[in-house]
């Protein structure tokens, strides 16, 4: 009896051995059953720790891709803050860096991949600029409607990034759309930053104050409207030696609004005065329109004129001689004179007695049986000089089959000349 007692013992602690695997083994079943083990796709920023206060970081891989795995109620309770992407710039120098990214995530998933497991970085000097800001009128007002200069709160921008990328940055834009406004406009608008070829400045590295800018429009119904030329003006006189060749506004006319009888008025605007005293080379610059009362400007009172300034020149009269080209062998020449008047112009320092000699007059003989020949003169000017007038333009030439005295040098065009100068 005993032993079958201590039989039935046994027995029982098989079974229940048994039923207890049984029963874990149907748990795990049920388990993977009803929250089995996938993976998600996390895409998380990166963070730069540790970077040198002098120092700044440029990088074109701005977040990274996580893969990872774990039960789908984990993976279901999941949120992007509970990872963190890290890049430690501890000991960075200058250049470019190729650097591991290190990835923190919750402990009931296992991260199974990262994409990119390094990133690129240039480490640049840490630097501040401060670029105007400007408004980008975007459209059109409702028909009927008109909008002037806009206002913005703040007129120019503070960057503080790599000093790379501020090199390359010249200005700060806020885009206003315009379309179908019929009534002032009061906007918050983000900055954009430009390059000098209007290109834009998207990095997330860069530090921008203020990120927005308010901007004001005032948008009106039209009135009477008409375009007159712009007048640009200056005071004042170029340096000695110098003078005013030109003087133009862009642009050259503008619309302007008001009343019928006020436009009446009206036939150009001129400029403020733009004062030139001492000038030796062109100037560009920006005027303001004088407006009469009432007159309105679209698109802005302000012009940019160009005045183009240049030396003075100066005429001078001078005696040249004629020399003879290409006279045929055997044959001889007179002509009825020996010397022209000329007047030259230059700039004062270029009427030298080297630059004039470098003139030369001559009569071409080429292929000229004898007889009298009304020749027009020839013209080699390598002086730089301006030639105004040449008297007189032809002469008669006598050419004989003899060889009599001639009052002129016969010459292949390389005598130097004798000039007189008056």
């Amino acid at each position: 009896m005993k032993g079958f007692r201590e039989k039935l013992a046994v027995n029982n602690m098989t079974l229940k051995c048994a039923a207890l695997l049984f029963a874990i083994f149907l748990w795990l079943y049920v388990d993977v059953q009803q929250n089995p083990i996938n993976e998600s796709l996390w895409e998380i920023p990166i963070d730069y720790i540790n970077l040198p206060e002098n120092l700044a970081v440029v990088s074109d891989v701005h977040t990274i891709n996580v893969t990872v795995k774990g039960r789908n109620e984990a993976l279901a309770r999941l949120k992007s803050a509970d990872f963190q992407a890290t890049i430690d710039l501890t000991g960075i120098s200058l250049g470019s860096n190729r650097l591991p990214v290190k990835i923190k995530a919750p402990r009931n998933v296992i991260v199974a991949a990262t994409s990119p497991a390094r990133v690129s970085v240039t480490i640049d000097e840490l630097s501040e600029k401060i670029v105007p800001a400007k408004a980008n009128i975007i459209g059109s007002v409702l028909s009927g409607y008109t909008y002037y200069p806009p206002t913005l709160d703040d007129n120019t921008v503070k960057i503080s990034g790599s000093k790379t990328l501020l090199d390359s940055i010249v200005q700060a834009e806020v885009d206003v759309d315009v379309s179908k406004a019929s009534s002032n406009l009061v906007l918050n608008l983000p900055v954009k930053l430009l390059t000098n070829d209007g290109i834009m400045v998207d990095d997330d590295s860069l530090v921008v104050e203020p990120k927005t800018i308010e901007v004001f429009l005032p948008v009106e119904q039209e009135k009477p409207s008409k375009w007159v030329n712009v007048k640009p003006r200056y005071v004042g006189s170029p340096k000695r030696g110098y003078e005013v060749a030109d003087i133009s506004a862009v642009p050259g006319n503008v619309k302007i609004s008001g009343d019928l009888a006020a436009l009446d008025q009206v036939n150009d605007l001129l400029t403020e005065a733009i004062a030139i005293d001492g000038l030796d080379k062109d100037l560009l610059t920006k005027a303001s329109l004088r407006l009469p009362e009432g007159i309105t400007v679209t698109g802005g009172n302000e012009v940019e004129v160009r005045i183009v300034i240049i030396a003075q020149k100066e005429s001078k009269e001078i005696e040249v001689p004629i020399s003879i080209r290409h006279l045929a062998e055997g044959y001889g020449a007179k002509m009825s004179s020996d010397r022209v008047k000329m007047t030259v112009q230059g700039v004062e320092e270029t009427l030298t007695d080297d630059r004039i000699r470098q003139i030369k007059i001559y009569a071409d003989l080429d292929g000229l049986p004898a007889g009298s020949h009304t020749v027009e003169l020839s013209l080699e000017n390598n002086s730089g000089l301006e030639i105004q007038e040449v008297l007189p333009p032809n002469i008669t030439v006598e050419i004989t089959d003899e060889t009599p005295s001639i009052s002129a040098p016969v010459t292949d065009g390389e005598e130097e000349n004798d000039i007189n100068v008056e």
